[in-house]
């Protein structure tokens, strides 16, 4: 495991995140489990 790989494995998830058309947020998760607490 070199550090060419661990690059090019980033910039490939990058890029495949990039193109999705529905991105998932972080801030949603995390209400989400503030109401789960307060519930």
């Amino acid at each position: 495991r070199s550090v060419w790989n661990f690059l090019v494995n980033m910039l490939s998830g990058i890029a495949a995140y990039s193109h999705q058309p529905k991105k998932p947020s972080l801030r949603r998760a995390v209400e989400e489990k503030g109401m789960l607490f307060v519930a």
